[in-house]
């Protein structure tokens, strides 16, 4: 509750700044006499600038401090430089989202029938599900499905379920369509329909008689487990008064994935496993929009309708005209909720399929890392035309070492969200200091907790954080810095004191 209250006043303070600077021209005098009232400021961040001489000589930074009451720059070093920003790309992204559809917007799931009379509670025909980039849906989602089939009377499907995932392109791997050199991170397929983050969980328990038990989440009859040459591991016989430890054996069998002609995904666990125990894999989904109809086709069975067809999915060069059919049915979520996981905890894979729904929306041309750069260069020139050649993004979470962006160009995003209408929705998705997110263990028990709300971003190279601190009197500062080489850890010892700088003054 008193964090609650504590961001409101925030908030509060901050429109009223934000609204009277829009309505106020501060002249370049104004400005000088402003700047001196901020130099017990500047001369606090200077001096731990000097203090770290020997660590920035090293790096290619670049840092910006801005107030929002005096609307000018306090502070900043190499404000200009281009440098990679990590996952404070994360920032550009949720800006150019809730830019192109707002803060009220709702990310659907449809679904659609080419039955046009369901009198007679049968779909006599194909049950079509379209994605547009709901990367959050769960097992319990598809289980909605079946609630709102129920609840029109449906009791059989003579059709396929047919699942579309062609809001997205096809290049769905970021590594690849990033253009990047080396993968920092891998990251799940990025798909307009998706079931848990487009991961396959495999349990394999052994806890039971004859053959182990294999449980697949989630299950879709396009995915096989096969389990390979599974044994008891030999066991070691220790020697009396041995010195050296013995090592234990690598007992983890190991995981290979395919498809096949048909798309199905084999998953083959060859090695050996333990007697009596279970073990966990992991293996990232090669067909999210063919599991999500099998998993659908799965469910609508379990669930007592009958489905006489098959489960398959739209392909580019059979798309479905939405207008000539009927929608029955959809699952809509608030797209603040991909917006806090990915600035929040700095979720990669909500991030990326942003990047595609951000480029998909905009449709500035079918292969949409293309349409992305498009639609971005157009913002900027549209909002920030002397700061346009600034910026270069390659995918939504920052992972790609491609990316670079300036502190003041970051600084001067940042402004404009303050006087925009989604600044709420945004301010609230950001980590706070000492409290939440990434940001929840630092800064914690200094002046600067719960003053700070920012994006973190980091690398082997990079370190970053942006976002708005607030001051002890009130006043409302916007800062950015950016860090590339090595030490990161000193890095963000330093991001810390700037911020606490900052808070305390």
């Amino acid at each position: 509750m008193k964090k609650s209250l504590y961001f409101i006043s925030f908030l509060l303070s901050l429109f009223l700044i934000s609204n009277r600077i829009s309505s106020q021209d501060i002249t370049k005098s104004e400005n000088l006499e402003n700047k001196s009232n901020y130099q017990l400021l500047i001369n606090r961040l200077d001096s731990l600038a000097a203090a770290n001489q020997a660590l920035l000589k090293y790096s290619n930074h670049s840092i910006a401090v801005y107030s929002l009451n005096s609307n000018q720059m306090i502070f900043s070093r190499n404000a200009d430089n281009f440098v990679k920003p990590a996952s404070v790309t994360k920032l550009i992204t949720s800006f150019v989202t809730f830019t192109l559809v707002g803060d009220s917007f709702k990310i659907k799931t449809q679904f659609y029938t080419n039955d046009k009379n369901l009198d007679d509670k049968i779909i006599n025909g194909n049950l079509y599900i379209r994605g547009y980039g709901d990367c959050t849906q769960k097992l319990e989602d598809l289980d909605e499905i079946v609630r709102q089939l129920k609840s029109l009377g449906i009791k059989k499907i003579t059709g396929d379920i047919v699942a579309d995932g062609t809001f997205f392109d096809n290049l769905n791997n970021r590594f690849h369509y990033s253009g990047d050199d080396d993968e920092v991170e891998p990251t799940a397929l990025i798909s307009a329909l998706s079931l848990e983050n487009n991961r396959i969980k495999i349990i394999v328990n052994t806890k039971v008689s004859g053959e182990p038990r294999v449980q697949i989440i989630p299950y879709s009859p396009s995915i096989n487990v096969i389990l390979n040459n599974l044994g008891t591991p030999p066991s070691v016989k220790v020697k009396p008064n041995r010195k050296k430890p013995i090592k234990p054996q690598n007992t983890r069998p190991k995981i290979f994935s395919k498809l096949d002609e048909r798309g199905y995904q084999t998953i083959t666990i060859s090695g050996r496993l333990a007697q009596n125990s279970s073990l966990y894999f992991e293996e990232f989904n090669r067909n999210p929009v063919l599991t999500y109809a099998g998993a659908v086709f799965n469910r609508l069975i379990n669930n007592g309708i009958i489905v006489e067809g098959k489960f398959g999915q739209v392909t580019d060069g059979n798309n479905q005209d939405y207008s000539k059919i009927t929608l029955i049915g959809e699952i809509a979520k608030p797209i603040n909720l991909i917006i806090n996981q990915m600035n929040k905890n700095s979720n990669n894979y909500y991030a990326e399929n942003l990047f595609k729904f951000n480029a998909a929306i905009a449709n500035k041309d079918k292969n949409l890392a293309i349409s992305s750069k498009i639609m971005l260069d157009s913002l900027m020139g549209y909002y920030f035309e002397n700061n346009k050649n600034e910026i270069k993004i390659y995918d939504g979470s920052g992972l790609s070492r491609r990316n670079r962006i300036s502190a003041n160009l970051l600084v001067t995003i940042l402004r404009h969200i303050t006087k925009s209408n989604f600044f709420g929705s945004y301010l609230s998705s950001l980590a706070v200091a000492g409290r939440d997110g990434t940001l929840e263990k630092r800064m914690r028990g200094t002046v600067a907790e719960q003053k700070v709300f920012a994006k973190t971003g980091t690398h082997r190279d990079v370190s970053a954080l942006s976002g708005i601190a607030q001051a002890n009197d009130g006043e409302i500062f916007l800062f950015a810095f950016l860090f590339n080489g090595g030490g990161v850890g000193s890095y963000k010892l330093l991001e810390n004191q700037m911020c606490e700088i900052i808070a305390a003054y």
